[in-house]
Order: structure tokens, then C-alpha cells, then sequence
């Protein structure tokens, strides 16, 4: 049986992978040697999705003073409704936490 942290290490948010297409097709983000085969190759097993639920949808919508991005808001709801610590290098994200304390950041 693997470990609590081996777990959440390997679930994503579904929305991630949304996000970083977009990220790569603003040009912001390259992945050899291209996008759909790099999210085809890594998010293998042991990767686990987690897809959107009410629960998720409804939390983002909840998230006070979070700024308007709803791939962002999705990710942290995410992370809050199942107790996940969130992997991210995003500033937003990051500074708004500090102020809120509603989820364990770990940093990239």
C-alpha cells in the first residue's frame, strides 16, 4: 500500500492539464516534443486525475479575494476539497495563500 504522501505526490487536478496546453500554446511553457505527447507520457501511472465535482466548482467560486482566473481557482478548490498540498511556482497563487492559509504549498 503506498504512503499518504506518495498519493497525494501523484494526483493532479484534471484542469491542470488544460492549463498547461495553454501555458504552451501562449508560448510560455515548451515540452518536447510536443504538448500532447508529454502529457500522454507522464501522466501514466501512477499519475491520478482528479476530475471536477460540485464540491470543486462550488468551492472555487467561494475563494474570498482569489483573483479571476478559473483554471487557478479551479487547481486551489481542488487542492482544498481533498486535502491535497498543491505543487505550484505561481506567484498569485503562492502570495494569496499566504494571506488565507487555505492550503499546504509546496514549492517547485
Amino acid at each position: 500500500m503506498q504512503s499518504d504522501r506518495r498519493k497525494f505526490l501523484n494526483d493532479f487536478s484534471a484542469v491542470s492539464v488544460c492549463e498547461v496546453a495553454m501555458l504552451v500554446q501562449k508560448g510560455r511553457l515548451n515540452l518536447a516534443p510536443d504538448v500532447h505527447t508529454w502529457i500522454s507520457e507522464n501522466l501514466k501511472r501512477p499519475v491520478e486525475l482528479e476530475p471536477l465535482s460540485p464540491a470543486i466548482c462550488i468551492a472555487s467560486s467561494r475563494l474570498s479575494e482569489f483573483h479571476g482566473d478559473s483554471a487557478d481557482r479551479l487547481i486551489v478548490a481542488t487542492a482544498m476539497t481533498l486535502g491535497l498540498p498543491l505543487m505550484t511556482a505561481d506567484k498569485k497563487i503562492i502570495e494569496w495563500n499566504k494571506a488565507h492559509s487555505a492550503i499546504q504549498i509546496l514549492n517547485l
